[in-house]
């Protein structure tokens, strides 16, 4: 993707933080080797990219224990497409990449 980035560095921040929140998410997932972050001058917001097809896509790791999700990840990742649409207008790609 070139260009200007579909988000600036503080709507990013702010989207990771609104996921964070999520009930069920531990963490966000930066990739084995840091490859799913957005990078901005000065700052990187882990865990968040964009795919091919222009989706934001959220790596989480996701905390199976002590939510309300008895385990259902399919159940986790509709609620972070939920807070991802809550802050940006864009369509989301949800990855589970660990559990805890």
């Amino acid at each position: 993707m070139t260009g200007q980035p579909p988000l600036s560095k503080e709507q990013a921040q702010a989207l990771a933080e609104h996921i964070r929140s999520v009930d069920g998410v531990d963490s966000l997932h930066p990739g084995r080797f840091g490859e799913v972050t957005m990078l901005f001058p000065g700052a990187r917001v882990p865990g968040i990219t964009f795919n091919r097809d222009g989706h934001v896509e959220v790596h989480i790791v996701a905390d199976i224990t002590g939510t309300s999700l008895e385990g259902d990840l399919n159940a986790l990742a509709e609620r972070v497409r939920g807070a991802v649409a809550e802050s940006t207008d864009l369509p989301a790609t949800i990855v589970i990449a660990d559990a805890v």
